[in-house]
């Protein structure tokens, strides 16, 4: 069960590790090789463009991360330099060594004007880096809400996949995040997708303890006995990370607690076998055997 357990962890610590990336596109450590990257990195995020730009100046010059000006303003929050770079003819789709696009940096800050900027100059709002993760994928990771109505709105596919075939909602739920579940469901996210390992929204919620996310799913769908890989259910999931709060509203709501996996092994003997006393004595207390 380790590997298996290690493999659903693995998108939402790809969640993390992609972010972080990410978010060091704007550091003081990182170089500024051009004279417009210079000008952004010497203003504070509050002030106004005092620095005009030459129309002999390519507006789309990069430093050594591939990061064009436009990049470092979308995502430092800079809707001024934003402006004026897109007025100079700034390409609102360049992409960098990530594969990010300025709309995929400002919607991971959660910059929803700016965001709103980019998409009414042309930015495409289903643009993907290379393991498939969309721009609706890190919004709703990282519980921008606004950001992903907004994107929505404007066209972003809500059931949108990665390579792993989790959609937005798999991650918002996985990461906890009730508001932005509730507004991809009522746009049209389906409560029961599966990824390649068959894992649901619910399957990511109930491994890492998001009770309100759980019962979010559930009162909209959810299939609260799922199968995933190795046959593996939800409350599996919870039991054997030893989510006490969500395996009781799982029972509560229906779980079979005598399920087995594929190798036979019940929610119940997954969790004597990592320790977790309490779940055990509560499915022993509901009939488990």
């Amino acid at each position: 069960m380790r590997k298996v357990y290690i493999r659903i962890a693995l998108p939402l610590i790809f969640v993390c590790l992609n972010f972080n990336a990410f978010a060091g596109i704007w550091t003081g450590q990182r170089s500024t090789n051009a004279p417009q990257h210079q000008m952004l990195a010497s203003q504070d995020q509050t002030s106004a463009p005092n620095s005009p730009i030459d129309d002999a100046v390519d507006v789309n010059a990069r430093d050594k991360d591939g990061n064009p000006p436009l990049h470092l303003a979308a995502q430092k929050g800079d809707i001024e330099h934003c402006e004026l770079l897109i007025r100079k003819g700034a390409d609102v789709n360049a992409i960098n060594k990530l594969g990010n696009t300025p709309l995929m940096l400002s919607a991971g800050s959660g910059h929803v004007d700016i965001c709103e900027l980019l998409i009414d100059n042309g930015a495409n709002v289903n643009a993907k880096i290379m393991n498939g993760w969309s721009i609706l994928h890190e919004a709703a990771t990282l519980g921008h809400k606004d950001v992903c109505e907004l994107l929505i709105n404007k066209g972003a596919i809500v059931n949108a996949k990665d390579k792993e075939g989790n959609t937005p909602l798999q991650y918002a739920a996985g990461t906890g995040q009730k508001d932005v579940c509730e507004l991809l469901i009522r746009k049209g996210a389906n409560v029961n997708a599966k990824d390649h390992d068959n894992f649901t929204p619910l399957h990511y919620a109930a491994m890492l303890g998001h009770k309100n996310c759980c019962e979010l799913l559930i009162s909209k769908g959810a299939k609260i006995n799922a199968i995933g890989v190795k046959e593996l259910s939800p409350l599996h999931i919870a039991a054997l990370a030893g989510q006490k709060d969500t395996c009781e509203l799982l029972i509560h709501k229906g779980a079979k607690v005598n399920a087995k996996t594929k190798s036979g092994e019940t929610p119940m003997e997954l969790a004597f076998e990592k320790g977790h006393k309490d779940i055990v004595a509560l499915l022993k207390a509901h009939g488990a055997k």
